[in-house]
C-alpha cells in the first residue's frame, strides 16, 4: 500500500520515478529536462515508500543526461534521451505520530520501483 502523497504534494511537484534501488542508492528517472535543470547536487528529495505516512528522504549525488542514437541501421535515427538522478537515502520522515513529522536517520524500508519522487 502506498502513502497518500496528495495532501503534501500535487502531480506538478513530481520530478520522476524510482527506476533502480541498490541498498541506499536510488536511481530516479526524471520526467523532463526542465525538472532536471532545477535539481542541484546535495538537494533533498522525498521518495514515496510502501508504508503509510512515511517518506524516504534522499540526497542528490549525481545529475546525468544520457543520450544515444536508436540503432536503425544507418545511425541517423532518433535519439533516446534519459534524464537520470542518482541519490542516496539518508533517512525516513514519519508523519504518523505528530503534526510536524519525525525525521529518523534510519532507513526502515526501501522504495518500490516506479515510486514517485518529489523535491523538498
Amino acid at each position: 500500500m502506498t502513502s497518500d502523497f496528495s495532501s503534501y504534494y500535487n502531480s506538478n511537484d513530481r520530478i520522476g520515478v524510482v527506476e533502480s534501488v541498490d541498498t541506499a542508492t536510488v536511481i530516479i528517472k526524471v520526467d523532463n529536462v526542465d525538472k532536471l535543470k532545477r535539481l542541484q547536487v546535495n538537494q533533498l528529495l522525498s521518495v514515496e515508500c510502501s508504508k503509510d505516512y512515511q517518506y524516504l528522504i534522499a540526497m542528490v549525488n549525481k545529475i546525468m543526461r544520457n543520450s544515444a542514437v536508436v540503432p536503425d541501421g544507418d545511425m541517423t535515427g532518433p535519439y533516446n534521451v534519459e534524464n537520470i538522478v542518482k541519490a542516496t537515502l539518508v533517512g525516513t520522515l514519519d508523519l504518523t505520530n505528530s503534526d510536524h513529522g519525525e525525521f529518523k536517520r534510519t532507513i526502515e524500508t526501501v522504495p518500490e520501483i516506479e515510486a514517485d519522487c518529489y523535491v523538498l
